[in-house]
This record gives structure tokens, sequence and C-alpha cells, in this order.
């Protein structure tokens, strides 16, 4: 059967931004979904006006982590739930929640990155199995990055690197620890033909060495290159 429509509003003011990303989400799923200003006592009326099966009222969570020991990028953690209710009377159809983190140079990307993935999440929670077509892309694989890292700037540049290449769809960091990230990428292409792009494509910045793969995951060590000297005459 079809995905029903959603109406998604915020369930109170700090929530705005995790209904936004929501009625993002569910669209990416080719889901039929908008963004009420509605109240959520007024959003059941508002749905049911526009033809809109269900009402979904966001709650969010947010906590800014502080830097990342031994990185440059700063943390972020947050839940964002949807209470769920049904047109027109409002009857209750259930509750479903999200939990995200994300990595990100300033603290106000990492909690945009967060509600994003978490959105991501939440949506394909809401929307029965079978319900939607697959999405463009989905052909894609995933693709793990496991690199050993030491300088903090190396982090920034290697997802800048990732991000880069061609066959890259999009790059995310998933784990940082003191001396190791773990970035996940979509890519059309398979991890042994990444890891040489990885290296090539480094623009001078890397040093990308002791490159392995195993299945879809590419093992590499990652330095920042030293800047050249100039020597006065």
């Amino acid at each position: 059967s079809a995905a029903p429509a959603f109406l998604v509003v915020a369930g109170a003011p700090d929530a705005a931004e995790a209904a936004r990303a929501l009625a993002k989400a569910l669209v990416d799923l080719g889901v039929r979904a908008t963004l009420g200003a509605a109240t959520p006592a007024a959003a059941v009326p508002a749905a049911t006006s526009a033809g809109l099966a269900r009402v979904a009222v966001v709650s969010a969570e947010a906590t800014a982590e502080g830097t990342v020991r031994g990185t440059a990028l700063v943390s972020a953690a947050c839940k964002l739930s949807a209470h769920v209710l049904a047109t027109p009377i409002g009857s209750p159809v259930g509750d479903a929640a999200a939990d995200g983190r994300a990595f990100a140079a300033q603290d106000e990307l990492a909690a945009g990155d967060c509600r994003a993935r978490a959105a991501a999440e939440l949506a394909r929670r809401l929307v029965p199995a079978g319900a939607v077509a697959p999405a463009a892309g989905s052909d894609l694989r995933a693709v793990t990055v496991d690199a050993d890292v030491v300088e903090p700037a190396a982090v920034v540049a290697l997802l800048k690197t990732a991000r880069g290449v061609g066959a890259v769809s999009s790059a995310e960091l998933r784990r940082v620890t003191s001396g190791h990230v773990e970035l996940r990428l979509r890519t059309r292409g398979t991890a042994a033909a990444l890891a040489p792009a990885l290296a090539r494509d480094a623009g001078g910045a890397l040093d990308v060495t002791n490159v392995e793969v195993a299945g879809d995951v590419v093992r590499l060590r990652a330095r920042v290159r030293p800047a050249a000297t100039t020597v006065n005459p």
C-alpha cells in the first residue's frame, strides 16, 4: 500500500529545525510531506483540510559534546521523536524515535548534520516497509574508510578528499577516537577502485600510505604533508 501523507509540526519551539529535517527526510524517501506552522492542537484539522492522513508531532533533544580528543572537530548527539496521529479524528497511531551523532568543525554544523541523520532514520521508521519505491541512487554501495591519523588537520583533509572523489556521492564521519577515524562513503565504485583514488586525489595536503582493501573496507594511513619551506638567499 502507498505511504500515508504527513503534516509535520514541531511539538515545541525548540523542535522547529528537527521538524524541518523530518519533513525533508520524508520527501527524500518519496513520501508526500508538508512542514506545518500549526500548533500541535491545530495540526489535525489543518492536515484534514489539506488531505493529509497523518500528523507527526516532533520533539528533539540535542547535546553538544565538545571537542573530540586529538582532533579539530566537535561532536554532537541528538534524538528526534515523533508522535503520530491519524486524521480526521486525531487518533494515536504510534510513536517512533531515532538517535544520531555527528562530527564537524563547528557546533552548528555538527548539530545540523546530527539532526539530518536522525531525521533520515526516523523517516524510515515512520514509513511502512515497501510503501515507497526505491530512491534514486539506491544502487550505491557503502564503503568504510578505516584511517590511522595523528594530526587533527588530517581528519578534515581526509574527509574533504573523500568528498572530492568523483565516484563518491556522500562521505560522513562515523567515528572518531584518538589517532583513528572511520568514514562511511556512498559510492558507485568498489572499495578496490576507491582506494587508489583517495591517495591520488589528496591534492598535496596528505600523504596516504599503507592502503589495504578487504571487502567494502579501505584501511589506510593519512598524515599531513609538511609545508614546503622557502629559504631566502
